[in-house]
C-alpha cells in the first residue's frame, strides 16, 4: 500500500532487533534550508537486555519475547514508533516475523527459559562464521536450537559479536561486520 511504502522505514524501526547507537550534531538542525541531520563518531547499533529494567516498557527486541500477543504487540510497537503506524500493518509484519526470522524464534523461546527457571543470567551470543566449518556451525533455523552459556559471559567478548545481558539495562555493540547485522537491523529488507 501507498501507506506501508511511504512509512516504510518507520515500520522497519519497528520491528526491529536493534536501535541506532549515535552521537548527533544538533547545532546544524533548524536553521533554515535544507534539513540536515548530521553524525559525529562512530555510526553504531545497539541491542539491549533481554528483559527492559523494572517499571520501563519493552522496546525493540524485547517485543519479541512476549511473543503471540498479536494487539499488544502492535500498540507497544505503534507507542515507541511515536504512534501513526497501522495495527493491522504491524500485525502481518509481527506474524511473518514469528514463521520466517530464526531471530524472532530465538527471543521468544529466551523468554520462555527467562521466566521458567531459576537462571539469573542468561547470554545468547551470535558468533561469526569466519573459518569455522560452515557444515558444523550453522546459525539456528528454528525455535528448538539454543545455547545457554554459564559463567560471566566474557569468553570471546572482544570480538564485538552479540551479547545479551538479562535486566542489565546495559546496550552492547554489534558491528556492521557481524553475520546477523543486517538481518537484525532490516528485518523488513529480508521478508
Amino acid at each position: 500500500s501507498r501507506h506501508f511504502c511511504k512509512h516504510i522505514r518507520a515500520y522497519n524501526n519497528a520491528v526491529s532487533f536493534t536501535s541506532n547507537g549515535v552521537k548527533t550534531d544538533k547545532t546544524v538542525a533548524g536553521n533554515g534550508g535544507t534539513w540536515t541531520y548530521r553524525i559525529f563518531g562512530q555510526l553504531s547499533h545497539n541491542i539491549g537486555a533481554l528483559l527492559p529494567p523494572d517499571g520501563q516498557p519493552k522496546k525493540f527486541a524485547q517485543i519479541f519475547m512476549g511473543g503471540d500477543q498479536a494487539d499488544g504487540e502492535a500498540a507497544a510497537r505503534s507507542k515507541a514508533a511515536g504512534g501513526g503506524l497501522r495495527p493491522i500493518i504491524l500485525k502481518k509484519l509481527q506474524r511473518f516475523l514469528y514463521a520466517k526470522n530464526p531471530f524472532a524464534k530465538l527471543y521468544k523461546s529466551s523468554e520462555q527459559v527467562a521466566n521458567g527457571s531459576q537462571i539469573r543470567t542468561i547470554k545468547i551470543k551470535s558468533l561469526a562464521i569466519g573459518n569455522r566449518d560452515k557444515n558444523r556451525y550453522n546459525f539456528p533455523t528454528c525455535n528448538q536450537v539454543a545455547a545457554i552459556i554459564e559463567g560471566d559471559g566474557e569468553v570471546g567478548s572482544t570480538d564485538r559479536d552479540i551479547i545479551l545481558h538479562r535486566k542489565s539495562g546495559l546496550l552492547r555493540r554489534i558491528s556492521e561486520l557481524n553475520t546477523t547485522y543486517f538481518a537484525l537491523r532490516y528485518p523488513v529488507l529480508f521478508m
